[in-house]
């Protein structure tokens, strides 16, 4: 009897742990050349900074993040977009600054401010999108990899996403809308931004059915140990 309620426990620990599985994915892995913090921004521009992917399978996004300089915390509000390059659709958008949280000390994350979405946004495969942020200013500073010349990278993700190419970024534009300058043709280096971060699973997201029957499993099980003591 013992055998079999133990086996019941592993399974559903199986069951509530695999739902997490890629959900720790970011877009944004790494800031001129480096996953820890702190990074500082080197621009004060105040519009909107995106830059596009390609989503190869369909993901879910669960977190959103805008950049924050030296991961302390920001002074004014910072915002997030999401939009569909074909149509030039806004697909999603929040404030992120003010309700956003960090996790200091954790690598690239420490970078950004976050927002855990109550709930999670499909993006459909073989499909451009462009993530956006906007907000920054001369104490909000963003990130731009070719602002001062020099060779910054950043890094991107590939499970589930092509990288965004050289001169993909976008800035300009009034708000709710695709920004609509694209590249920099006088840029020899990748033009990105990294204003705009995300976090993603490639699985159907389904955590709280399974944390819950997995959690009613493991206290019906330690009922009965009681019970048999």
């Amino acid at each position: 009897m013992k055998i079999k309620i133990l086996k019941t426990i592993l399974a559903s620990l199986i069951l509530a742990t695999s739902c997490f599985a890629n959900a720790g994915l970011m877009l944004v892995t790494s800031l001129n050349q480096q996953d820890v913090t702190p990074v500082s921004g080197n621009q004060s521009y105040t519009g909107q900074l995106g830059d596009d992917f390609t989503v190869n399978q369909d993901i879910w996004i669960n977190s959103v993040g805008a950049f924050d300089h030296l991961g302390n915390g920001t002074f004014g509000e910072l915002y997030w977009e999401l939009f569909d390059v074909s149509s030039g659709k806004l697909l999603y958008s929040t404030t992120i600054a003010a309700t956003g949280t960090r996790s200091i000390g954790s690598g690239i994350e420490s970078n950004y401010a976050w927002l855990d979405l109550d709930q999670s946004i499909k993006l459909d495969a073989n499909t451009v999108y462009s993530v956006a942020a906007y907000g920054f200013d001369t104490t909000d500073l963003n990130f731009n990899t070719y602002f001062t010349g020099n060779p910054l990278d950043v890094g991107y993700n590939t499970i589930g996403l092509t990288a965004p190419a050289t001169g993909s970024a976008r800035w300009s534009g009034a708000f709710g809308t695709l920004p609509t300058t694209a590249g920099n043709a006088l840029s020899t280096q990748p033009y990105h931004f990294g204003a705009a971060n995300f976090k993603y699973t490639t699985e159907v997201p389904e955590p709280t059915t399974l944390a819950i029957f997995a959690l009613g499993m493991m206290g019906l099980t330690a009922r009965r140990f009681k019970k048999q003591a």
